[in-house]
């Protein structure tokens, strides 16, 4: 139901983690690494003048004691890279346009070190306006 919250607990061993979570309209999100590292991403969808503006809103948060670099890659429609560099409890609000692909997203967030987190998010914003199928399912991206 919308506005309910899933919460759950695991751990992180040598092996390191990897979760997975699937839903409706293409919605994929991905977790994994070797450890967690210090950094929060929240993912919105940007909203002007109380409308969706069907681009997505990354809200990034370093709680290390050290700068880290952040990475922002698209895996599927060609946008360019984004990098942020955060120093030690820095934040950086990220816009990515998703005009382009009709409103789909699938994109990695890592961290810089080798050990950290990647990050992928994957599906579609909803504008309440008529939508495409995702380009990509046909190779048209």
């Amino acid at each position: 139901m919308a506005g309910d919250r899933l919460i759950d607990d695991f751990k992180v061993d040598d092996t390191g983690y990897k979760i997975d979570a699937h839903g409706p309209n293409g919605f994929h999100r991905q977790f994994s690494g070797r450890r967690i590292p210090d950094l929060s991403v929240t993912l919105r969808y940007e909203v002007l003048g109380g409308q969706p503006t069907g681009n997505v809103l990354l809200l990034l948060k370093n709680h290390g004691q050290a700068s880290t670099t952040i990475h922002i890659r698209d895996n599927a429609y060609g946008a360019p890279d984004k990098t942020r560099t955060l120093a030690a409890g820095g934040k950086a609000a990220v816009v990515l346009p998703l005009a382009d692909s009709h409103y789909w997203y699938d994109f990695t967030v890592a961290v810089d070190d080798d050990t950290g987190g990647r990050w992928t998010y994957a599906g579609r914003v909803e504008t309440g306006k008529v939508g495409l199928t995702d380009p990509q399912m046909g190779h048209l991206a």
